[in-house]
């Protein structure tokens, strides 16, 4: 269930977030995968949904998440940093302006007080 691209090994969620296939996203969910995995540089899924606007794969994940068994152990999965600049999911989509993707994960309960690394500036500089 591994893919090896670019030097890194992703995991088929990863795969899947990145080209928003919702469909093999329900079925990783099905079959128990771990949907809220860390890659390199400590990405989510909702990391790869973020960066490749997705909004349809989000919404999936965002499901997921609020269903998932043992929901409470993903409580932080929305605030995950990427380590290369220390960006959530949200900082990710406030970026790029996608307006409802934000209101998604706000209503999710993302973190609007993480700072990215060497920036003074939360989320708000964004919205």
């Amino acid at each position: 269930m591994y893919n090896v691209c670019m030097m890194y090994i992703y995991r088929a969620v990863h795969i899947a977030s990145m080209n928003g296939y919702l469909a093999t996203l329900n079925t990783l969910a099905v079959h128990r995968a771990n949907m809220f995995a860390t890659g390199p540089d400590n990405m989510t899924p909702f990391h790869f949904t973020a960066m490749n606007g997705h909004e349809n794969a989000l919404v999936e994940l965002l499901h997921l998440l609020k269903t998932a068994p043992g929901q409470s152990r993903y409580r932080g999965v929305l605030d995950i940093v990427r380590e290369s600049d220390g960006s959530t999911a949200l900082h990710i989509v406030a970026r790029k302006g996608d307006y409802m993707c934000v209101r998604r994960l706000l209503k999710a309960g993302a973190n609007v007080h993480v700072r990215m690394r060497y920036s003074i500036y939360s989320v708000y500089a964004y919205i």
